[in-house]
């Protein structure tokens, strides 16, 4: 393989990293002003008019008709719940973790326990993917639902065993079978033991039993600020303290409930979403990602920080192998070390280009391996870091979007005076709901009254607003750090622990009864 040609793979490996890189964090709120941002919706676009044009050329139709066809076919791809980015990077993934593992890895002189790292992080990588997969999200239970909840954690009636006739016990056996053919049949889904139900054609297993369930929908308060309050659930109590702003907000607060969804029929938690494409609520919403074919949410947002942080870490260790076995090889040619004595005892001084001529030449696997790993492993490591810094405020990509909605609202008031009394709204309701209690609103002054719509004074107030806002709301279920990545890495252990004890009071009881 000749140098064009590596340089053609380099370019095509960058390539791919950056499109990557584009397609990740282009629509985050870092980029999505900016010139990553435009290029990530001009990326978007043009398969649309490309592809549009190519489908009205071989379909013999307008080119409206076919980017009309190209729009269903890439929206039941990119944005419908299917099976093709997963089978996408099984393919590309486990094909460049193959030539790793066992075709450049074995010629690498190391001990033993060097290629024992290499191969498990990559098992560990990719059983936490096939967990981010499979892993239940935080699925709210639907009011259709419910009653297959209770019946799925209903416990089993108690047996006499002293005072038990066969007859008796068929009667028995017949009225449980009534029940459950009542229950199919009220509502068209097939209900099995052990918190199992079968919704759509698809196994449904309940994770929590209902109280458990009740309990971790009301981990996070409604806010009203970012997630809106039911409004049938606060008029009570607005009627009954209208005097008392500071009590009637913290009772307001403390007995809210959440909008109700129109598609599951229940009141939604605090920081939950109805994802459209997996057609539920989830709690603790981040997004949905086509990689894993689920959401990031409260039950899988662990194995998805656990999968990037592992596969960046064994992507950079596989780089490392990659220049080991490299520069070995030279080493082992006399090529290291940016010189080598020609034949008849004159030296040559190589030059980077050279090495890359070498290199391809002779190891054409370690060289792609290490330049793949290392650009996919820098971008898994940066994203890594971006969503980590979420976790450490006990944030999710779906708070930070409703954070900038309500600054946007806030900002885009037409006076400053507007700005300075949502602003301290806002503080106020904090200082009620927030996790960590607001320190920048509380000093934010009123703006002077010769303020100019418009010129620097006023935008250098609005921007200090932004500020503070941003600060104190980021800080709205931040309960510190190790509290936060608990919430995050154990969402259920307090609850497991809670049903455990119940469960083993409840036994101790029927042992003595």
């Amino acid at each position: 393989m000749s140098g064009e040609t590596f340089a053609c793979v380099a370019l095509v490996i960058t390539a791919v990293a950056a499109f990557m890189y584009i397609v990740i964090m282009g629509p985050s709120r870092y980029h999505r002003d900016g010139v990553v941002g435009r290029m990530y919706f001009c990326l978007m676009d043009c398969p649309t008019a490309c592809c549009g044009c190519f489908c009205g050329i071989c379909f013999g139709c307008s080119y409206r008709r076919g980017r009309q066809k190209w729009t269903r076919c890439s929206d039941h791809t990119f944005r419908e719940r299917n099976w093709f980015m997963v089978i996408f990077y099984i393919l590309l993934v486990w094909s460049v973790e193959f030539l790793y593992l066992f075709i450049a890895l074995p010629e690498l002189q190391v001990s033993i326990w060097s290629k024992l790292i290499s191969y498990g992080l990559v098992m560990v990588s990719e059983g936490f993917y096939a967990l981010a997969v499979f892993s239940d999200p935080g699925i709210v239970t639907s009011r259709e639902e419910k009653e297959a909840q209770q019946f799925a954690f209903a416990a089993p009636p108690a047996k006499n065993k002293k005072h038990k006739k066969k007859r008796g016990e068929e009667n028995v056996a017949a009225s449980s079978c009534d029940h459950v053919t009542k229950h199919t049949n009220a509502h068209s889904d097939t209900t099995m033991g052990n918190g199992e139900k079968w919704r759509k054609g698809k196994m449904r297993q309940f994770l929590l039993s209902p109280e458990a369930e009740a309990r971790q929908n009301r981990k996070y308060i409604v806010d009203g600020i970012l997630y809106a309050m039911d409004g049938s659930s606060v008029g009570g109590n607005t009627a009954r303290n209208p005097s008392s702003s500071s009590s009637a907000l913290s009772s307001i607060t403390t007995t809210a409930t959440g909008l109700e969804c129109s598609t599951c029929h229940v009141p939604r938690p605090s920081r939950s979403k109805h994802c459209r494409l997996c057609d539920y609520c989830v709690r603790r919403y981040d997004h949905h990602c086509p990689w894993i074919n689920n959401d990031v949410a409260e039950g899988t947002h662990r194995w998805f920080l656990l999968f990037i942080i592992c596969h960046a870490i064994s992507c950079l260790w596989a780089t490392w192998d990659m220049y080991a076995i490299m520069k070995a090889f030279l080493v082992q040619n006399r090529a290291w070390g940016w010189s080598i004595t020609l034949t008849n005892g004159l030296p040559y001084f190589l030059t980077p280009i050279d090495y890359l001529i070498i290199l391809v030449t002779y190891q054409t696997i370690a060289a792609c391996l290490f330049f793949f790993s290392s650009m996919i492993g820098l971008v898994l490591l940066i994203f890594g870091v971006y969503q980590m810094s979420f976790v450490f405020d006990n944030l999710t990509m779906n708070d930070m979007g409703k954070i900038d909605d309500a600054i946007t609202f806030v900002l885009s008031l037409p006076s400053l005076d507007e700005v300075y009394r949502e602003a301290m709204n806002v503080w106020q309701c904090l200082e009620v709901v927030a996790a960590r209690p607001p320190r920048k609103l509380r000093q934010l002054k009123p703006p002077p009254p010769d303020f100019v719509p418009g010129s620097r004074g006023d935008k250098s107030y609005r921007k200090k607003v932004q500020k503070m806002l941003y600060s104190d709301l980021k800080g709205l279920f931040d309960r510190g750090v190790w509290n936060n990545l608990v919430e995050v890495f154990f969402p259920y252990s307090h609850e497991r622990k809670r049903d455990r004890v119940g469960r083993t009071e409840g036994e101790r009881r029927m042992k003595y009864e």
